[in-house]
């Protein structure tokens, strides 16, 4: 597993052998590889006209899947600056990812990381106690009315 600055080696050393295997006939000059700490589901974001490919760390865990995923998302790149109008995972994608070495697959099969518990607001009615989102807390707070579908009573807090 890939630590501190061994991950910046680890990506480079995959970036120039993916450079190499595709012999320059792709745009590739200037990428900025991220990792983005807020991914939960998606294993990698490519933003081909920005030139910015984005990783969920996640995946550091294993190096062999950072491989896979920065390849996937490089190919991304590949097409989206040389063919703009290409479908995202179409042929021209399918077509590098196996020139690549990789299976042409558009989903992954990481553990992925369980999204947040939503914090829910207390407000009563006259028949019961209702829990909202912070959106609909604040909407009240600021005035809004919210009725309970049952007693037809404004929503309060204590």
């Amino acid at each position: 597993m890939p630590a501190g600055k061994n991950i910046l080696g680890f990506v480079e050393a995959v970036l120039k052998d993916l450079l190499r295997k595709w012999e320059g006939h792709f745009p590739l000059e200037n990428v900025h590889i991220r990792f983005n700490s807020k991914m939960r589901s998606r294993a990698g974001l490519c933003k081909p006209h920005q030139r910015i490919v984005e990783l969920n760390p996640h995946l550091l865990q294993d190096p062999k899947i950072l491989e896979e995923v920065l390849i996937h998302e490089l190919c991304h790149l590949a097409v989206g600056l040389r063919w703009p109008y290409a479908q995202a995972h179409g042929k021209k994608w399918q077509a590098l990812m196996l020139r690549c070495g990789f299976e042409p697959k558009r989903c992954h099969n990481l553990p992925v990381t369980k999204r947040r518990m939503h914090r829910r607001w207390e407000f009563q009615c006259h028949c019961q106690t209702h829990r909202v989102s912070t959106v609909v807390r604040n909407r009240i707070l600021r005035g809004a009315r919210y009725k309970c579908k049952m007693c037809r009573s404004l929503l309060v807090t204590d």
